[in-house]
């Protein structure tokens, strides 16, 4: 994938994102799901929920922007549940998105789940505080290549 294209999917997930964030409800409560486990004995790789926001902001924008070096890679990150419904596939999208420390810029990373899990049963609300832990792979999908953290796991807590 040249350059263009990457910086046009790079910017297509920043928008999606951003309108997931802007239309859904800042909701604040944690409701234990099916889809929760206990994450202590998972091997982190890399552990975005320790850093600051701005940190994180950037290690993620690295992510999108070279996937190849973190490709298998256990990544943990701790931000908000949002969920897309995209029409044109059938299927559900789901991140943990990230702001910065000015809560003005915002970073995710889509993940899906190593079981079976139906939504919305199964799954926190959207703006619900998560922390995730995935392996860091790409796909293809129409023609363009997304990032995403796949087998991924939501810890019992965002603390």
């Amino acid at each position: 994938m040249n350059r263009t294209n990457l910086k046009t999917v790079t910017a297509i997930v920043l928008l999606i994102t951003l309108l997931i964030n802007t239309a859904a409800c800042n909701v604040n409560f944690s409701v234990p799901t099916k889809a929760q486990v206990d994450t202590d004995d998972i091997k982190v790789d890399v552990d975005l929920s320790v850093m600051s926001g701005t940190v994180v902001y950037s290690a993620v924008y690295d992510m999108l922007n070279n996937p190849d070096q973190y490709r298998g890679q256990m990544i943990k990150m701790k931000g908000q549940f949002m969920v897309y419904d995209y029409e044109d596939t059938g299927n559900y999208y789901f991140t943990c998105l990230i702001q910065d420390a000015t809560a003005c810029c915002q970073q995710g990373l889509e993940f899906t789940y190593k079981e079976e899990y139906k939504y919305p049963a199964d799954f926190p609300e959207p703006g619900e505080d998560i922390t995730v832990c995935g392996i860091f792979d790409t796909y293809e999908e129409k023609g363009y290549t997304y990032c995403r953290l796949k087998d991924s796991v939501i810890c019992q807590s965002a603390s």
